[in-house]
């Protein structure tokens, strides 16, 4: 079977030596349900990993960076 690779985008939020991380719901029907995660998810179709990183972090917490800097991209191709 071959599946289509998923497109994510993670937001690593650090700050004054911190990072902010959410503990995932305790739900088995969930990827890592009960574990630390940085914020993130997929992309939805046409939007760009800086768009979906927005998007993620209002849907979430409620916010709205005020600048992105993209890190690095992966492809497991």
């Amino acid at each position: 079977m071959n599946r289509k690779p998923a497109e994510v985008a993670i937001a690593i939020l650090y700050r004054q030596d911190q990072f902010l991380m959410q503990l995932r719901d305790n739900i088995p029907t969930i990827i890592y349900p009960g574990y630390w995660a940085f914020f993130g998810g997929h992309l939805d179709p046409g939007e760009t990993p800086e768009q979906a990183v927005k998007r993620e972090l209002l849907e979430e917490i409620g916010y709205n960076p005020p600048v992105i800097s993209p890190f690095r991209c992966y492809s497991d191709s």
